[in-house]
């Protein structure tokens, strides 16, 4: 059989050739034929020590896988410990020669040692320890009460509070209240770590009028929280009531100053809005002198009078925001160089005072100069005392008030020098006690000394003589006519007239 010319031949052979050589050239491209796809992993690092943490607390740590294989790493992440959770998604899809991070958190629930391990996809497992420690919550309340103060009815007002976690564990609790007009605004639930805090807020919304309060139990271990509030019925329109209608400053040396105040209080509902004003030379408002005022509120006003010149001055004060207007008076005085003082008396009569009793006066010091007066009210005597404060200092134009109390030990009249001190005159206190038991009292009708001297003289001889606006004879002695108020301290010899 002869041999087919297409299979044989140069031609054959250069054309196996050629098919030879393409199929070498392809080999490169294809790869190993032969060899399969596959996965080569690292876990670095090999073991996560969370160290100690407390209960309730948490401590994150975070490792790398890298996939070292032919095929994209496509898995989970496992783990066999209550107290060992990812952070975030627990998916794991890593390319070819990529690198992935991921994040374990430590939260230990009961004190004591963790080992587990995390399996991570097909890569193997990675070794976790950890120990939990023991630890104290501790609370912290601020404010542990809330003021609200008035809130028309029909409105509300809001405060907060504020819980912290100042202790070492965690921190879980609830607030709760039961009262009608105050309620809790938000959620009452907290869970806080160490140092971390949490504010709630408290709405009083009174449905009646008076005083209202409530407790709000912050739970566990935290303080409660006392609130109060007033309900007040709104009324339509605000009124205006003024402390006073006048302002008295009474007399201030030139270039001294004397102040008064008085209140401004809205009564009504709404808000009482107004400004305080004057235009007199001698008088200004010291000062914040616009006010705005809600029902029940107040505003206080000072006003000042510096006399230019002597002579009286007036002055109308106008409250604003139609309130009635004030009127402010005052008396200028010259200035003297040196203080004056003038006491408002020169003597003090306490009249008749039963032993056992007392009876006070009162005396007035004032400095009418310029400077300054001072001094100290005293006295020696020993049924007369200075009560309450007896040092003054006075610059001009001011005034002091001094109390003196007579308490008689013994019957008989007697008297006392007060010494006003400051260079002042003197003030004379006088008074009488009479007997424990008098058989006869007799009102008869005081003549002068002179005459009663004469009286004396021409009567009884040497008896001492004391005058009297009531007499009482004791017994064994008897009234003389001529002195008609002078008791004989003894009887007379026969014949010597005017005694019994």
């Amino acid at each position: 059989m002869a041999a087919d010319p297409l299979f044989s031949g140069p031609r054959f052979l250069r054309s196996l050739w050629l098919l030879a050589a393409s199929l070498v050239a392809l080999l490169p491209a294809c790869g190993d034929l032969d060899t399969p796809a596959f996965v080569d992993c690292a876990i670095a690092p090999d073991t996560l020590d969370f160290g100690g943490v407390t209960t309730g607390n948490s401590v994150d740590r975070t490792f790398t896988v890298t996939n070292g294989g032919s095929k994209a790493l496509e898995g989970t992440i496992g783990s066999t410990c209550s107290d060992v959770a990812v952070v975030g998604s627990s998916s794991v899809s890593i390319a070819r020669g990529a690198t992935g991070t991921f994040t374990l958190r430590f939260t230990p629930s009961t004190a004591g040692s963790r080992t587990c391990r995390v399996s991570i996809a097909d890569c193997g497992t990675l070794t976790v320890r950890g120990e939990g420690l023991a630890g104290n919550a501790e609370c912290a309340v601020s404010p542990t009460s809330l003021s609200f103060g008035t809130v028309a009815l029909g409105s509300s007002d809001e405060r907060s509070f504020t819980i912290t976690n100042t202790g070492n564990a965690r921190l879980t609790g609830t607030v709760t209240e039961s009262c009608a007009e105050f309620s809790l605004v938000g959620g009452g639930d907290y869970d806080l770590a160490p140092t971390e805090a949490a504010t709630f807020g408290v709405r009083f919304a009174p449905t009646s009028g008076g005083i209202k309060s409530c407790t709000f139990d912050t739970g566990g271990l935290c303080a409660n929280v006392g609130v109060s509030g007033t309900g007040q019925a709104p009324q339509a329109d605000p009124q205006c009531a003024v402390s006073t209608d006048s302002l008295l400053f009474g007399t201030v040396a030139v270039g001294q100053s004397a102040t008064r105040t008085f209140t401004i209080t809205n009564t009504g509902g709404g808000t009482l809005s107004g400004t305080v004003s004057e235009s007199c030379a001698s008088f200004t408002i010291v000062g914040t002198t616009t006010y705005s005022l809600g029902a029940g509120q107040s505003a206080t006003f000072t006003v000042r009078f510096s006399p230019a010149g002597e002579g009286v001055r007036t002055c109308e004060i106008d409250a604003g925001g139609g309130c009635d207007p004030l009127t402010a008076r005052g008396i200028g005085q010259a200035q003297q160089a040196d203080p004056l003082c003038v006491v408002s008396t020169d003597s003090l009569l306490f009249g008749t005072v039963v032993v056992g009793q007392n009876v006070t006066r009162t005396f007035t010091i004032t400095n009418t100069g310029g400077g300054t007066s001072s001094g100290t009210v005293s006295e020696s005597c020993a049924d007369f005392s200075i009560v309450g404060t007896a040092t003054y200092s006075l610059g001009g134009g001011q005034s002091a008030t001094f109390t003196v109390r007579f308490a008689p030990s013994s019957e008989g009249v007697q008297t006392c020098a007060i010494s006003t001190g400051g260079g002042c005159d003197p003030v004379s206190a006088r008074a009488g006690a009479p007997h424990r038991a008098l058989p006869v009292i007799r009102a008869l009708r005081v003549i002068p000394v002179g005459a009663v001297e004469g009286a004396r003289r021409s009567a009884c001889a040497p008896a001492p003589l004391r005058l009297r606006s009531t007499v009482a004879c004791p017994p064994a002695r008897t009234l003389l006519p001529e002195a008609r108020s002078v008791c004989a301290a003894r009887v007379p010899e026969p014949g010597r007239r005017g005694c019994a």
